[in-house]
């Protein structure tokens, strides 16, 4: 009796074995199965499009590399990916590379505009181009170039100069634009954060999330220069309203009326994105 007992439980078990091993999935490497739901995986499997410059090939032309890096901020708002293109071009006027990002259907420069073929310092006009550079007052242009304000903040332009200042196949953004910027993720108070670089302003910093890279530049006025550490502001395409501007506790892009004699930053996007 304990003999067939023995076998009966013997007989089961290979059974068992048997059936288990008959339902484990052929291995394929190539096969990767996500579970949106686990935490750990969607850590580790969201990554962002970054489109950096090719070492070989940036110093003759515009070109660059795709590279998919890991993105721990897009995982933190949802299980799914945000893919941010970034490139370079060069300004031939001064042979300037600037870098450029992709938010939305729009490319914006991802710096501000540092073309500068005078230094207009002291001369406000709405008629006659006139370019500045923040803080800087004297008349030297190599003077006005090696200042840290210039080499962070770019230029300073009156309205007149700004609507030619872009390099060619850039120019000055809409209000459209503008504002398709401002509404970009759906939350306007939270395009202040996303928009604003992560070092440079005075209380709240930025996430910098879309490569924007907003600094505060101030404005150049008859007065005097205002706003190192206060606020940005960028002319738009059009008289009313004339700019956009972001404040260091401000929850979104502003819209303001100032004076076109006024020297504010500009930041151009592509004519043609395609």
């Amino acid at each position: 009796m304990m003999r067939f007992l023995f076998l009966s439980f013997a007989m089961a078990a290979l059974s068992f074995t048997v059936l288990s091993c008959t339902e484990v999935p052929e291995y394929n490497p190539h096969k990767i199965d996500w579970n949106p739901s686990s935490s750990s995986v969607a850590r580790s499997s969201s990554s962002i499009l970054v489109r950096i410059p090719s070492s070989s090939s940036v110093a003759r032309s515009s070109s660059s590399i795709l590279v998919r890096v890991p993105s721990s901020s897009s995982v933190a708002r949802s299980s799914s990916s945000v893919e941010i293109k970034k490139g370079v071009f060069i300004d031939e006027r001064d042979n300037y590379v600037y870098s450029y990002t992709y938010i939305g259907e729009t490319i914006w420069m991802a710096e501000n505009l540092r073309y500068l073929p005078e230094i207009s310092s002291g001369f406000f006009s709405e008629e006659e181009p006139a370019y500045y550079v923040a803080e800087y007052i004297g008349k030297d242009l190599d003077e006005a170039k090696n200042t840290d304000n210039y080499k962070t903040c770019g230029a300073l332009y009156n309205y007149t100069a700004a609507l030619t200042a872009c390099p060619d196949g850039w120019r000055l953004p809409t209000t459209i634009e503008w504002n398709e910027l401002r509404t970009f993720n759906g939350n306007v108070l939270q395009m202040n954060i996303k928009l604003k670089a992560t070092y440079g302003w005075d209380k709240q910093q930025g996430t910098d999330e879309y490569g924007f890279t907003a600094l505060p530049c101030g404005t150049m006025a008859p007065v005097n220069y205002v706003g190192g550490d206060l606020k940005a502001v960028w002319w738009k395409d059009t008289k009313y309203p004339r700019c956009t501007h972001l404040k260091d506790r401000d929850e979104y892009l502003g819209t303001c009326y100032s004076s076109l004699e006024e020297g504010y930053s500009v930041r151009c996007v592509k004519e043609d994105p395609q």
